[in-house]
């Protein structure tokens, strides 16, 4: 799970005008649950409405990431503008 692994598929899940992207996720016995948000430039999230195969092609690589991280909790964010990456 490299850092250019989370920042493509970041960029990719994130909608038009957003200038963050986050994906958090939390893993219990049997449970796995996950938010994705965009987030605009004046702090508000960006609603989704995009069709769930179309959601769940972008989702299912930032899935796969947070589960090989090894973390039961976490989060990762992406600064669309700066570029910078932060994982928890």
């Amino acid at each position: 799970m490299s850092d250019i692994e989370w920042t493509k598929a970041l960029r990719r899940a994130a909608l038009e005008g957003a200038v963050r992207v986050e994906v958090s996720w939390m893993f219990k016995p049997g449970e796995a649950a996950y938010q994705l948000r965009s987030v605009d430039a004046g702090g508000e999230t960006i609603g989704d409405d995009r069709d769930y195969d179309i959601l769940k092609a972008k989702m299912t690589p930032l899935e796969r990431l947070a589960e090989a991280s090894g973390s039961s909790k976490g989060r990762a964010s992406l600064d669309l503008v700066a570029g910078t990456l932060e994982i928890r």
